[in-house]
């Protein structure tokens, strides 16, 4: 799982193949921002993984949005990679 940050408000989504899900859509108790959901830690990771098992297409992210993803740094960060 590779965490980025895409939009206009820097929201953090997972990179999944070619799509992002936003997390917070997916799970609304996983964090929208990126510092909160790293300070959240590991229940962040395993709630984040859960929430990309069971994300409808509400939290799929449109292609244009897409486009913008762009991981902090300008890298992707990994599970376990912080």
């Amino acid at each position: 799982m590779k965490i980025v940050v895409f939009g206009d408000e820097k929201r953090v989504g997972a990179l999944l193949d070619d799509m992002i899900v936003d997390l917070n859509k997916a799970n609304a108790a996983l964090p929208s921002g990126l510092e909160a959901f790293i300070s959240a830690g590991a229940q962040a990771i395993a709630a984040a993984q859960g929430a990309i098992a069971k994300a409808d297409r509400s939290a799929l992210i449109d292609p244009c949005q897409r486009q913008a993803a762009r991981a902090l740094g300008g890298q992707a960060a990994g599970h376990g990679g912080w």
